[in-house]
């Protein structure tokens, strides 16, 4: 069922998989039949028939068993393989024996389920229908280290792609050596810089080699100094170098350059970007953030930056406090909703204490 729905798959997708083989060898048939597209829906919301009233002999364990390996939900499922090997050895299955030995079962964790965080995850989407709508913004999202917000932002992108939005993410990362605490300037924006590139390359009608004409004549020389993939464009480097400016005027040029590509980047559909540890952000990164903020009202394209509350710098700080800015604050779960995580990462519906 979480196939169907797009969801991430783990082994209890395969336990499930091995529930419709069990059921086929009990009944004589699969748990669902008919058309494609209807057992499609069954797998999704029908219930299975039980197998003891499909055929005599079935002990209600048996059916029980069927029944956790059959679950919709994969919470509700039976977790391991090795529980099944053990339920089925109680049920008095006959043993087997392998031609060679084989190996322990090893222990694993499930990935985390995502638990809590109700309110501000309806933040996040409420955003992201605003995004849907052409309307973008700045969004950050702050807290400790480890509490979640890669997380809450990751579980958001999954809603912003299945509404057919592009989705870009960047990561901010410390300086090298020197004990610098910011990368090099618009690093962050690399990774969309580069989907820039990937896109206009992968566009074979005439109109789009117009497009990428202008861009390689217009700003692909103001932005090369920042992004090799595109320095490396057919025609970048024949280019006369960009007029020599006051500081000032360069940035503006610079970051009139950036804004005009994600317009172009974000005519066909609206972009979700999601910088990771902003409280590592270097400068210009943070000034050009600030100046899209006051055009992301109109523009479609929704940034959220996470970052450690502990670790953010006063310029960070003025941005989340800026009227342009929304600021979400991530705190520690409560001692129920770790209970919830734990039992799912252990696929144990009442973890010890």
């Amino acid at each position: 069922p979480e196939q169907l729905r797009g969801e991430l798959l783990d082994a209890r997708s395969d336990l499930y998989s091995l529930g419709c083989i069990f059921y086929e060898a009990l009944t004589g048939r699969p748990p669902f039949v008919g058309k494609p597209e209807v057992v499609a829906r069954k797998h999704l919301d029908a219930i299975a028939t039980p197998p003891s009233l499909l055929v005599s002999g079935v002990p209600p364990e048996v059916d029980s068993l069927v029944a956790s390996l059959l679950a919709k939900d994969q919470s509700q499922r039976l977790g391991y393989a090795a529980d099944l090997g053990d339920a089925l050895d109680r049920l008095g299955a006959t043993p087997v024996t392998w031609g060679g030995a084989l190996p322990e079962p090893q222990p694993y964790l499930y990935r985390a389920p995502f638990v809590g965080r109700e309110q501000l995850f309806s933040q996040l989407k409420g955003a992201l229908s605003g995004l849907a709508s052409g309307r973008g913004g700045v969004l950050l999202v702050g807290g400790e280290s480890g509490v979640g917000k890669t997380r809450l932002v990751l579980e958001g992108a999954v809603v912003a792609r299945r509404k057919g939005m592009a989705v870009v993410t960047g990561e901010c990362r410390r300086g090298d050596g020197g004990g610098a605490a910011q990368g090099a300037p618009l690093h962050p924006l690399s990774t969309l810089l580069e989907a820039v590139v990937d896109r206009y390359l992968s566009r074979a009608d005439g109109e789009t080699d117009d497009e990428l004409e202008r861009f390689v004549e217009h700003h692909a020389p103001v932005l090369a100094d920042y992004c090799p993939a595109i320095a490396a464009l057919q025609g970048v480097a024949e280019q006369p170098a960009p007029p020599a400016l006051p500081a000032a005027a360069a940035k503006l040029r610079l970051f009139r350059a950036l804004t005009a590509t994600f317009a172009d980047y974000t005519r066909d559909q609206p972009l979700l970007l999601i910088l990771d540890d902003m409280q590592w952000a270097d400068e210009l990164t943070l000034e050009f953030i600030e100046h899209i903020s006051m055009l992301a009202g109109v523009r479609p394209v929704l940034l959220v930056g996470t970052f450690r509350s502990e670790e953010a710098s006063e310029r960070l700080t003025a941005l989340g406090e800026s009227p342009a800015t929304k600021t979400l604050s991530v705190n520690r779960m409560e001692s129920r909703e770790v209970r919830q995580m734990v039992s799912g990462m252990l696929a144990h519906r009442d973890p010890p204490e």
